[in-house]
């Protein structure tokens, strides 16, 4: 007697009142290569199918008894219960009935609408707009750290104005921190789809929120997937930032968290990952008057056994007097440091220049790029080393961070070998052991439309 495993999908279609058709439509979407209504699918895969429609008590009673994490609706964002919170989206959705639609379908995956506002846009006082909170599966799947603008326009016709006063709402008057490059936008305009696709650029992504008329939930999914995965990559023989620059959100989130905390990051790929993309467009954002960024390029340097240090000393010299002139600053801690400036001189005069700094809340951020220049793969890990003064520099590095709330440093390279061997040019590795959680961990094999020029 042979024993059937699964059921046929005519038969699921049944137990979820729904047509052959959809259910094989929404396996195909799923990745499940069926052929027909008789085919047979597994336990596992009809539950996904289950989850998909909604049906999450079906879900249950088909063996699912916690949600997982391939559930959108997996680490759910509890509804607010501030009666101004409420109000102010009964506000919205009086304004925009469609608002009501959009809450019903995200809150069965979790997501909530968590502020709202009604006509506060200057110029636009017709418009609104509101930020949303992601369940955590929808966060982790599509890289989003933050709340989500979610904005309203009632006009047919809509105009690149009314967009860019929705991207300067964004910027300019939340009160609150919200994902940056990022918006849903709803208007009853038959091309609105054609007119964000066209106003987006590489660093904002405008998506228009056109849902099936079925109410069906796993439409948003498949909006937010065609968006956020199916954005035109492009190849750059340059480091990009800017305009230029997109993808890698949440690497650049947690790079942004590690600095703002005084945490030493590592950022380590192969070549073409993007690495000096994502450095300068990180410089680029955090960038002003109360940040410093040092970017110093290490390949230039000469190769052992020529020491690089006092080379990388007399640069890192004139980078901070130019940034300090810049910026009208004093440079007379550095003024008496000479071409052959040591290790101790140059820490006296760093650390007198960062509490100077400190009383003006004015931090330096040092990233070095091509971290293997300075510390060739042969030279690490071994009992005896010809150039001390590269362990001792970096070991400086690490101590001004210690005795210094306004100062951190970030490296990138190949390869995370410096930060995990014991031993660097034959002393005690001072990175070793002294990693934060978030730190060194950095991978960006792979980066996607963040080309460069191999570095």
């Amino acid at each position: 007697m042979v024993t059937r495993v699964g059921v046929r999908v005519h038969e699921l279609a049944r137990s979820l009142g729904m047509s052959s058709r959809s259910v094989l439509a929404r396996l195909n979407e799923l990745g499940v290569p069926v052929r027909s209504a008789s085919s047979l699918v597994d336990g596992a895969t009809a539950t996904r199918v289950k989850e998909s429609f909604g049906q999450y008590d079906a879900a249950t009673a088909a063996g699912a008894t916690t949600p997982r994490q391939s559930t959108w609706n997996a680490g759910a964002v509890e509804p607010s219960t501030h009666p101004d919170t409420s109000r102010n989206l009964q506000r919205l959705i009086q304004a925009f009935p469609v608002v009501e639609d959009h809450q019903a379908i995200l809150a069965r995956f979790g997501s909530q609408f968590l502020y709202s506002v009604t006509g506060r846009v200057p110029k636009f006082e017709d418009c609104g707009y509101a930020l949303v909170r992601f369940s955590q599966a929808i966060e982790n799947a599509f890289g989003l750290t933050r709340e989500v603008f979610f904005f309203y326009s009632p006009h047919k016709d809509l105009q690149i104005r009314t967009f860019r006063a929705a991207k300067k709402a964004l910027v300019e008057q939340l009160q609150r921190e919200a994902t940056p490059d990022m918006m849903f936008l709803w208007a009853p305009d038959k091309r609105l789809r054609e007119k964000l696709d066209d106003w987006s650029s590489g660093n904002f992504l405008a998506i228009p929120l056109e849902l099936s008329d079925d109410g069906d939930p796993i439409a948003f999914i498949k909006l937010l997937r065609d968006y956020v995965f199916k954005r035109d990559l492009f190849y750059e023989t340059t480091p990009v930032r800017g305009d230029r620059f997109f993808g890698r959100r949440q690497l650049l989130q947690s790079l942004r968290d590690d600095i703002r905390n005084q945490r030493v990051a590592g950022l380590f790929g192969l070549r073409k990952a993007g690495k000096t993309s994502v450095l300068s467009e990180l410089a680029q954002n955090l960038s002003g008057p109360e940040t410093i960024f040092i970017l110093r390029d290490l390949e230039s340097l000469p190769s052992p056994p020529e020491d690089p240090v006092p080379i990388l000393l007399q640069d890192l010299i004139d980078d901070l007097r130019s940034e300090l002139r810049q910026r009208g600053l004093s440079t007379q801690d550095f003024s008496q440091l000479t071409g052959d400036t040591g290790i101790s001189d140059f820490k006296r005069a760093f650390q007198a220049a960062l509490r100077r700094l400190a009383r003006s809340d004015i931090k330096v951020v040092l990233m070095l790029d091509e971290i293997e220049y300075l510390t060739p793969s042969d030279r690490i890990d071994i009992s005896e080393g010809d150039m001390t003064s590269v362990a001792q520099l970096l070991g400086t590095l690490r101590s001004l961070v210690q005795e210094n709330g306004n100062f951190t440093f970030l490296l990138s390279g190949l390869t995370s070998a410096i930060i995990e061997s014991g031993r660097l040019y034959g002393r005690p590795n001072p990175n070793t052991g002294r990693l934060s959680d978030l730190g060194w961990s950095r991978s960006v094999s792979g980066l996607a439309g963040c080309g460069d020029d191999g570095r």
